[in-house]
């Protein structure tokens, strides 16, 4: 007699590879799918800073700041809550 390997084992064998293999490939293309919606959500978030306000976290505050503010007024008085003027004679006064 000869023995012939159990072909239903192997068989079942190869159709779980299978599976897992599909398994794989949907785990990877819902991990892109999230990837770029997470891509979309981030540029949406983005908002326009303006560039005093960027310098001022690189180069200290007081240095540029002060300088850029001057250059625009509504800023200036946003940030300071008085004018160029007021300031000015408040610092006069230190």
């Amino acid at each position: 007699m000869t023995k012939f390997p159990n072909t239903s084992a192997s068989v079942s064998n190869h159709h779980c590879l299978k599976n897992d293999e599909v398994g794989r490939r949907r785990l990877a293309a819902v991990a892109v799918i999230l990837d770029e919606e997470e891509e979309e959500q981030r540029t949406k978030k983005q908002k326009w800073v303006h560039e005093a306000w960027r310098k001022r976290e690189r180069e200290g505050e007081i240095d540029t700041l002060y300088k850029e503010l001057i250059a625009d007024g509504i800023k200036f008085y946003q940030y300071f809550r008085m004018s160029e003027c007021c300031f000015n004679i408040l610092l006069s006064k230190l």
